[in-house]
C-alpha cells in the first residue's frame, strides 16, 4: 500500500490515462484483495471462489470503462489482429536487433537513418539522439542506441525528460560536443501539454551543433535527421532548410515554439497562427505517408 502511495507523485506530474496505467501497477491488483476482503464481510455466505471471480471483474470493468484507450482498445485489437494473422509490424533492424515502430513516415525515416549511420560510423564513436530541437527535450528515440550497440551514447540524458536536460546549467551542450554523430528528430514535435514538456530551455545545445556538427542527412522531408562532427560546422540549424515547416506536425497544432537567438522558428512561432502560405499541409504529409506506407513489408 506505502509503495502504491509512493507512485502518486509520479501519475500527478502528468495525469493522462496512459501515465495512470503504468504507475497503477500495484495499487489496481490491491484493489481486488480490498474488494475480496469486503465481500469477505459483506457476503460471508457466497463461496470463496464467486468472491474473487466478481472482484476481478469488478476491477478489470473498471479499468475499461475509465481508462480503456491503452487497455481494452488497443489490447483487445491488437489480440484480435494478431488471431487473424493480420499484424504487419514496421521493423527497424540492425545486425539482428528489432525495433517496432506504428506509423509509416518515422518508420521509413528510422530505416534510411539506420541505413546510413550503419555504412558511415565507426565502433567506439559516440552517439547522440535526442530532438532536433534541444532546447525542447520532452523525448528521445532512444531505441537508437539499442539498435546501435557498437556506439557509445554520449548523453548521460538517454531518455530527455523536461525539465531536466534542458535546466539552466545542464550538461547537455557539453554532452552534444562530445559526440561524434547525433540522430535528431521531430517524430514528436506535435508535443503539447500542460506541464514543463512545452518550456524550452537554453539555446546552447542547438549552437553547438550548428558550430561543430555538418549535417549529413535529412529523411522523410527532414523528419529525421543525422550530423557528424566536422572541423567547421555548417550552420543548419531546426528551422533552416532543409526544414519545410508545411510538413511539421508542430506548426499542425500549432506548438508554441519560442523564436531562437538567430530569429529562426517555425512558421506558428510562439503558438500564433502560420503566415499565409506556410501554415501545415495535411495532402502533402499524406502523400510523404503514402509513399512510405508503399514500401512498407
Amino acid at each position: 500500500m506505502l509503495f502504491g502511495i509512493g507512485l502518486l507523485p509520479q501519475a500527478l506530474q502528468r495525469p493522462d490515462s496512459a501515465h495512470f496505467n503504468w504507475v497503477s501497477c500495484i495499487s489496481v491488483p490491491l484493489l481486488i484483495v480490498a474488494f475480496v476482503d469486503i465481500a469477505r464481510v459483506r457476503f460471508p455466505h457466497t463461496p470463496r471462489r464467486t468472491r474473487s471471480i466478481a472482484s476481478v471483474a469488478l476491477v478489470v470493468a473498471g479499468i475499461v470503462a475509465v481508462i480503456p484507450a491503452f487497455t481494452a482498445r488497443t489490447y483487445l485489437g491488437l489480440v484480435t489482429d494478431s488471431i487473424r494473422g493480420d499484424l504487419d509490424p514496421l521493423t527497424v533492424e540492425r545486425n539482428g536487433r528489432q525495433f517496432y515502430l506504428g506509423d509509416f513516415r518515422p518508420w521509413l525515416a528510422s530505416v534510411e537513418v539506420t541505413a546510413d549511420l550503419d555504412r558511415w560510423s565507426r565502433p567506439g564513436e559516440r552517439l547522440l539522439v535526442g530532438p532536433i530541437d534541444l532546447r525542447q527535450t520532452a523525448y528521445s528515440d532512444a531505441f537508437f542506441y539499442y539498435l546501435f550497440p557498437d556506439l557509445e551514447p554520449a548523453t548521460y540524458f538517454i531518455e530527455m525528460d523536461p525539465g531536466l536536460a534542458n535546466r539552466s546549467g545542464s550538461r547537455l551542450a557539453d554532452d552534444v560536443a562530445s559526440a561524434d554523430w547525433l540522430i535528431l528528430t521531430r517524430f514528436w514535435s506535435q508535443w503539447i501539454e500542460p506541464n514543463d514538456s512545452i518550456v524550452f530551455g537554453s539555446d546552447l545545445p542547438n549552437q553547438i551543433v550548428e558550430q561543430k556538427f555538418c549535417l549529413r542527412g535529412s529523411y522523410q522531408v527532414d523528419l529525421a535527421r543525422v550530423y557528424q562532427r566536422c572541423e567547421n560546422g555548417d550552420g543548419i540549424g531546426p528551422y533552416d532548410p532543409p526544414y519545410d515547416g508545411t510538413v511539421d506536425y508542430a506548426v499542425e497544432v500549432r506548438t508554441p515554439v519560442p523564436p531562437r537567438p538567430d530569429g529562426t522558428c517555425t512558421p506558428t512561432c510562439n503558438g500564433e497562427p502560420a503566415p499565409a502560405g506556410t501554415g501545415f499541409n495535411p495532402e502533402a504529409v499524406a502523400a510523404i505517408s503514402d509513399a512510405a506506407r508503399a514500401v512498407a513489408p
